[in-house]
This record gives structure tokens, C-alpha cells and sequence, in this order.
């Protein structure tokens, strides 16, 4: 039981992780690049991508992963601002059991863990 439970927060972390990426990567531009290589100038970002995201994404979890949330967080809040987007994340180092508790609940939209899943 506890392990398909462990599976299930895997797989929805795993979803929450490849929706963030998706979102971030998709374009809602009409714009064509003329046949090209589709690279741009920022790592291969498109622009306007991130000018359509709103509000407020929280998560809790681990203390040992709050320098990376960090680090994370300011730089994806800066290429969201940067394009016109508005956009917080916030990230709470409650600890593995209580970052995945949270999530599990609804509380947060990610957890961070140190714990093998």
C-alpha cells in the first residue's frame, strides 16, 4: 500500500514538473521564424511565452533543496516579468513529510523531497 502510494506522488510530481515545462515552452504566437532553426538568442525560449502567465505557485518540502528552489524560483519569476507575465513562486522548507503531505492535500502545487519516493 505504501508503495503504490509512493508511486502515485512520483507520478504527480513527475506531471507537475513536465506541465511547468510545457507551459513555459509553449508559444501562443502566430509569428513564424521564416523556416529556421527555431533558436533564438535566449537559450531557445520563445518570446511571448511567458507574457500569458498569472499568479501564484507555492510549494513546501525539503530545507536541503531551499537553495535550488530558490535560485529556480528568482529566475523563472524574472524571465516571466521580463516578457510582462506576473507570476510568484514561493517555496516553504517545512521538511520531505510535510512538503508531501502538503502537496498531497492540495495545499501546494509541488513538493520537494530529500526522501527516496
Amino acid at each position: 500500500m505504501n508503495v503504490r502510494k509512493n508511486k502515485l506522488v512520483s507520478l504527480a510530481a513527475l506531471g507537475l514538473v513536465g506541465g511547468l515545462a510545457l507551459a513555459g515552452c509553449g508559444g501562443g504566437s502566430d509569428e513564424s521564424n521564416g523556416g529556421g532553426s527555431g533558436a533564438s538568442d535566449n537559450g531557445g525560449a520563445s518570446a511571448g511565452g511567458y507574457a500569458e502567465l498569472t499568479g501564484n505557485l507555492a510549494g513546501s518540502g525539503a530545507s536541503s533543496m531551499q537553495n535550488a528552489q530558490t535560485a529556480w524560483t528568482e529566475s523563472f519569476m524574472g524571465l516571466v516579468g521580463a516578457e510582462g507575465g506576473d507570476i510568484t513562486v514561493t517555496y516553504d522548507p517545512t521538511g520531505s513529510g510535510t512538503g508531501r503531505e502538503q502537496f498531497l492535500s492540495g495545499q501546494v502545487q509541488f513538493a520537494g523531497t530529500d526522501a527516496a519516493l
